[in-house]
């Protein structure tokens, strides 16, 4: 399966941040957040919240990930990269500032503590967590750690799409041992998120109104044995308990779940292509669908800043529109009448092909993708 694209068009990214832009300034303003720091800010969730807040709540950004820059017109950096570089000339140095540094290191800690200082006044209102990484160094042991995409317990068979080739393809993932487990944990679990909050607190950047947010996926059945039930999903609900152990350490800290996204890491799970598709036929017909910036405005206002409580006292579930039973009544019932012949006319696969390729700075039909791009002319 070649679920990647090996380049982005930094103009149509600018359009891909336009339109979130756009979104954002058309809501009604809510009573947020003043000083946000975002790890993993550069793409999905992360992105969003930060369009979102800057403009919704008038919140100055700290923004931290890790992406690969422009270094010539045959190798223009990946599309996180042009997402940061767009933040800065739309939103102004006086509201948002970004450090493309390694999050997992402690040398990393330390410097955007310093650019709390300096930038945001020691007042962390809002700290983000919303990383996918494939690989972790932890900090103080040094030992590499990789995370995979396996299922637990009995291998899985599955259909998915191949988006360059525009068909469907049979994949089977194999099962995780212990050490992988483990090691996936350790990556996408909630360890770092623990680390930042407590670098915070011990440096006193934090306000009196500080909270923390972590962004975790739940999904319905159709998707559970490679995601909630597989390793990611274990490294998940380590995220999820360790919101849980902030709490008990007097740190209110939430886990966010969010609806399915095409991002640059769901696109690799299998099954969750045509998943995707079937739910946003399914969303749309409901009338429930919603776009990332939607999805995420609508948890802002009306939950953290609103009047909605988490479950439970920790998380958040603004993925109960994607959850209904009517939802996924319509996505399995979609699914079951597909097949490898029909499944471009059943699916949702448009919908989905689309937010891939813009995600990328693709597919917009107000961009020249024949004329070549200059970094002068954006510099």
């Amino acid at each position: 399966m070649r679920n990647v694209c090996l380049t982005c068009h930094p103009m149509g990214i600018e359009k891909y941040i336009d339109e979130q832009i756009e979104f954002a300034k058309k809501q009604e303003k809510f009573q947020g957040p003043k000083n946000v720091v975002v790890i993993g800010g550069s793409s999905g969730y992360g992105l969003a919240s930060i369009i979102n807040l800057a403009i919704g709540s008038n919140a100055k950004i700290l923004n931290v990930f890790f992406e690969k820059p422009y270094q010539s017109e045959r190798s223009v950096g990946t599309a996180g990269y042009w997402n940061d570089f767009w933040l800065g000339k739309k939103l102004g140095s006086e509201n948002y500032k970004s450090l493309n540094i390694d999050a997992f290191a402690s040398e990393s800690k330390k410097t955007v503590n310093e650019y709390i200082v300096s930038f945001l006044d020691k007042k962390v209102d809002l700290l983000i967590y919303s990383v996918a990484a494939p690989k972790r160094v932890d900090p103080e042991s040094g030992v590499l750690y990789s995370s995979t995409l396996k299922t637990i317990g009995k291998p899985l068979l599955s259909k998915t799409i191949d988006i360059a080739k525009r068909n469907m393809k049979s994949v089977e993932i194999n099962t995780a041992t212990e050490e992988e487990i483990n090691n996936t944990i350790k990556v996408m679990g909630g360890e770092d998120w623990n680390l930042w909050v407590q670098s915070f607190i011990n440096n006193k950047n934090v306000s009196s109104e500080f909270k923390t947010i972590a962004f975790t996926y739940f999904g319905g059945p159709i998707t559970e044995k490679i995601y909630r039930h597989g390793t990611i999903g274990k490294a998940k609900q380590h995220l999820e308990k360790t919101a849980l152990k902030l709490q008990n350490n007097a740190v209110e800290a939430y886990v966010v779940a969010a609806k399915a996204i095409v991002s640059k890491a769901s696109v690799f799970i299998p099954t969750f292509p045509l998943y995707f598709s079937a739910l946003v036929k399914a969303m749309n017909i409901t009338d429930t669908h919603e776009t990332p910036s939607q999805h995420i405005y609508r948890f802002f206002s009306d939950m953290l800043y609103g009047d909605v409580d988490p479950e439970e006292g920790y998380l958040y579930r603004p993925d109960s529109w994607e959850l209904s039973i009517e939802n996924q009544k319509i996505v399995r019932e979609t699914l079951a009448k597909t097949n490898e012949d029909n499944f471009n006319d059943i699916l949702g696969v448009d919908s989905f092909v689309k937010d891939f390729y813009q995600i990328n700075g693709f597919y917009f039909d107000t961009i020249n993708y024949e004329k070549d791009f200059n970094i002068k002319e954006v510099e």
